[in-house]
């Protein structure tokens, strides 16, 4: 990365940055830099782009201990992750383009609040085209049913360079052995089944000595219903198309239904734990973490189906710095 000040109070990055629209963006993976294990997954978990390349402009003023800071980020970010499909083990990777952040912060005694918004198109790998154009094809046919999901499906399975837009409140309280950690989040987009969501988490920390117990809650939910299977399309098919091609476009119909449900986030958390400061550069934690997974919400976990699920965990990390 480069970096240049021309005056105190400005500096302009150019090169490889952390997406700034979360409380926590600047130390998310040194997890020595907060009291629980990682941040809370319902908020974060989503985000799977590490890094975003492009420039930075940034403003910091201080008065009497108030700070502030502004700043602009434009780019691109790429990631891969593994598949997230049931029926497909090709890796699935996601691209940021045209990534523009606006960031405004204020630190004053203890208490740090912040404020972002972000636009960007997304790309993904592989592409939904093909599933998309076969859609459109099967929304034309004259069979009412048929003709109306296969146009619904189309409405909802991912298009590429499609317009996402992320806009988060974050409040950060560390004061008299206290630590709070509370988000709130709105990811706008037309795919309103699978990707358009509200998300928030509120975590409260209280240090006994070198320990600190916490607690914590978090919510994902999409903006609406899940997809639902094709109806009786084979049936309704058949005596137009006959019975293959009628299994091979109620394939199809299912394959949209499924691709939109895996990328959709529903779920709650509860988060109970403990951290001992071992020494001023160890840390221990031992942590127990409930997760309901609703319906069709299984995103964060690689799976869709329409059954409710549940998920304990429970976790010992040694953490340090040198």
């Amino acid at each position: 990365m480069l970096s240049w000040r021309p005056a105190p109070d400005w500096q302009l990055r150019l090169g490889r940055t952390n997406p700034a629209f979360f409380l926590i963006s600047d130390y998310r993976n040194v997890s020595f830099a907060y009291p629980w294990i990682r941040p809370n997954v319902e908020f974060y978990g989503f985000s799977s782009i590490p890094h975003i390349d492009g420039i930075e402009v940034i403003r910091t003023s201080s008065d009497e201990g108030r700070h502030w800071q502004f700043k602009f980020g434009y780019g691109n970010g790429k990631a891969t992750t593994g598949n997230l499909s049931q029926t497909s083990r090709e890796p699935y990777t996601i691209e940021t383009r045209n990534a523009m952040q606006f960031v405004v912060s204020r630190e004053y005694n203890g208490l740090t609040l912040r404020a972002s918004h972000q636009r960007a198109k997304i790309r993904a790998t592989p592409s939904s085209g093909p599933l998309r154009a076969a859609l459109a094809e099967f929304s034309q046919l004259p069979i009412p049913n048929v003709a109306a999901e296969a146009a619904a499906y189309n409405e909802e399975v991912f298009e590429d360079d499609s317009l996402q837009t992320y806009t988060s409140l974050g409040l950060l309280y560390d004061r008299n052995d206290w630590i709070v950690h509370t988000e709130a989040s709105l990811i706008g987009s037309k795919f309103k089944k699978a990707l358009a969501s509200r998300r928030g988490y509120f975590t409260v920390g209280r240090r006994l000595g070198a320990a600190t117990v916490y607690f914590g809650m978090g919510r994902v939910k999409p903006e609406a219903d899940a997809a639902q299977q094709p109806t009786n399309w084979t049936a309704s098919l058949t005596p137009f198309v006959g019975p293959t091609n009628a299994a091979m476009i109620n394939e199809a119909g299912e394959a949209a239904a499924n691709g939109i449900n895996e990328l959709r986030y529903d779920q709650r958390s509860t988060t109970l734990g403990v951290r001992w400061d071992i020494k001023p550069t160890v840390a221990l934690n031992l942590e127990w973490s409930r997760t309901r997974i609703f319906s069709n919400g299984g995103a964060n976990w690689g799976y869709a189906t329409s059954s409710d699920a549940r998920a304990d965990v429970i976790a010992a990390t040694v953490s340090f710095v040198f």
